[in-house]
């Protein structure tokens, strides 16, 4: 003692002091001193808080080594917060399960929780569906970069161009022959990031995006108006019947879209009746026929009688073909079969005028107007009707007898 200076002692008495203050307020580092091992693994990999801890013997002697200049406290030296089998403070991603801890940018954060393009996915997500992995919900995500924000450049990023939360569709999957049609869910992604226009309707992704409308379908609202089309005619996408007339947009043809009451004669145009033939201007704008033309084809049957008296024998009800089945004789013929060959007038005011042919009844008076062979001589539908007429000569116009499935 008395060969020891004053000065030397002080530095004694400090170095000391030091040490049980770091002792103190770091108990971890009388066992880990301020190194830990970026390898180390718990035993059960749950952490201390769900049951798991680390031996601390084990890690005496030097093992464990300083990750760069962070300070672990000691809940991260020995849990493992997300159970993925490494202790927290050297997990790159402690709160998402990452056993590989790739990490492809080397800036020691996990791929799976690292965002480097600021996109909104993951690089591991990125780096999963450019390899093409089976988890891509849509299959065309291969073109994804993790350090791309805008992989096609249509100014839209791929986290909202991926994002499945946006369109759902409900489809019918084939699980057994029990449920033939159980109702499924198809999440699709929001759009295509490999493609600027998705829907090909002209419109970029980032402009319907702006929009509202769908970048998945080129007519948004299902109007018959593709969505440029509206932009350029000034009407709503979103809207069906802008005007509020009870007319679709694309609809509307040469009316404008935008007038709700064309002739200012107090009723909307839809419920308005132009050519006076008893049908609404809608009614038949929906169907295909002529507001301006009481017969549309000029079949001698009116778009009243088309639209009422035949629209309930056959779903392709419009009125705008003289012969719908194309089997020589004309819708009016059809209509008029019994009378013509009675020469009868054919009076259509009168709604019992048309009295089809029944092939399974064989009562009838008048040919079937939607089918070419109404007394089915051909044997084409129901397939377990023979044929008799093998010449050709089986439709209604060229059948001798087309209500006789004997005669040909």
């Amino acid at each position: 003692m008395k060969n020891i200076d004053k000065k030397s002692f002080i530095f004694i008495i400090a170095v000391v002091a030091v040490s049980l203050f770091v002792i103190q307020s770091d108990p971890t580092a009388r066992f880990f001193g301020t190194t830990a091992s970026s390898s180390y693994e718990t035993g059960s990999g749950t952490g201390e808080s769900l049951g798991g801890e680390i031996d601390i013997d084990s890690l005496r002697g030097g093992e464990l080594e300083r990750l760069g200049d962070r300070t672990c406290g000691p809940d991260e030296m020995r849990d493992d917060w997300d159970g993925d089998g490494l202790v927290t403070c050297y997990d790159n991603c402690p709160t998402v399960s990452n056993t590989n801890q790739d990490d492809i940018d080397s800036d020691g954060i996990g791929d799976a929780c690292d965002d480097s393009d600021g996109d909104g996915l993951t690089d591991e997500v990125e780096l999963d569906y450019a390899s093409g992995s089976p988890n891509n919900p849509m299959g065309y995500a291969n073109c994804l970069d993790w350090a791309q924000t805008d992989s096609d450049g249509d100014s839209l990023n791929d986290g909202i161009e991926m994002d499945s939360n946006h369109i759902i569709f409900v489809v019918y999957v084939n699980t057994s022959n029990a449920h033939p049609k159980n109702m499924g869910y198809w999440y699709q992604t929001y759009s295509n990031p490999c493609i600027q226009d998705s829907d090909g309707d002209g419109l970029s992704d980032f402009e319907e995006y702006n929009l509202g409308t769908s970048p998945g379908l080129a007519d948004s609202d299902g109007d018959g108006l593709t969505d440029p089309q509206e932009l350029i005619k000034f009407t709503q996408p979103l809207i069906q019947d802008t005007d509020g007339d009870l007319i679709l947009d694309g609809i509307e043809g040469y009316l404008d879209p935008l007038n709700p009451d064309e002739d200012g004669n107090g009723i909307l145009d839809g419920l308005d009746d132009w050519d006076g033939d008893g049908v609404t201007n809608h009614y038949e704008l929906d169907r295909g026929c002529s507001i301006r033309h009481k017969d549309t084809d000029g079949d001698g049957l009116s778009d009243k009688f088309e639209l009422e008296i035949l629209m309930g024998t056959y779903h392709r009800r419009s009125c705008s073909t003289i012969d719908k089945d194309n089997d020589g004789l004309t819708d009016y013929e059809e209509v008029c079969y019994y009378e013509d060959l009675n020469n009868l007038y054919c009076d259509l005011t009168d709604p019992n005028v048309y009295d089809p042919f029944n092939y399974g009844s064989g009562i009838g008076t008048d040919t079937v107007y939607y089918f070419s062979d109404s007394d089915r001589d051909g044997g084409f539908f129901p397939r377990n009707i023979p044929a008799i007429c093998n010449s050709g000569t089986y439709n209604d116009g060229q059948d001798a007898d087309p209500l006789d499935p004997n005669v040909c």
